[in-house]
């Protein structure tokens, strides 16, 4: 992404819906981080400056990863399935737990692990553990 001054208009439905998000958020004393995730073909610097202005007058945090690429490691030659437009498994790994750190480091959550009523999600995470490594074999292949 190239970095200028310029905006683009957030469409009237995305605008329509952000707002009923962000005060469903605000009535339930939740507070909204808006999250761009890496996407080359479909993000630019006027779409940035739109939703940065956007967060800064709702008093909201926007966490634009599209200029974290680096940061997070992202290599569209193996990190993506179509150069760019979408992660693959690999890459969404990556953006996942530089989100979960973000996430760590910036808010309070509470930890429900090994609680009788989430077991579910326990039983969930072990699931995907399983397919995750699944995947990263089929990866590391085809690379």
């Amino acid at each position: 992404m190239q970095k200028n001054d310029q905006k683009e208009e957030i469409s009237k439905i995305v605008s329509f819906y952000l707002e009923k998000i962000r005060k469903l958020c605000e009535k339930n004393g939740t507070k909204l981080l808006l999250v761009s995730t890496p996407s080359p073909i479909n993000c630019n610097y006027a779409r940035h400056n739109s939703i940065e202005a956007y967060a800064r007058e709702k008093g909201l945090d926007f966490l634009d990863l599209n200029l974290k690429t680096e940061e997070i490691g992202i290599n569209w030659k193996t990190d993506s399935l179509d150069n760019g437009d979408h992660l693959n498994y690999s890459g969404a790994d990556k953006v996942t737990r530089y989100l979960g750190n973000y996430l760590t480091q910036n808010y309070t959550f509470p930890d429900h692990r090994g609680e009788k009523t989430y077991r579910t999600w326990d039983k969930e995470y072990k699931i995907y553990e399983q397919k995750a490594v699944r995947e990263m074999k089929v990866i590391k292949k085809a690379g």
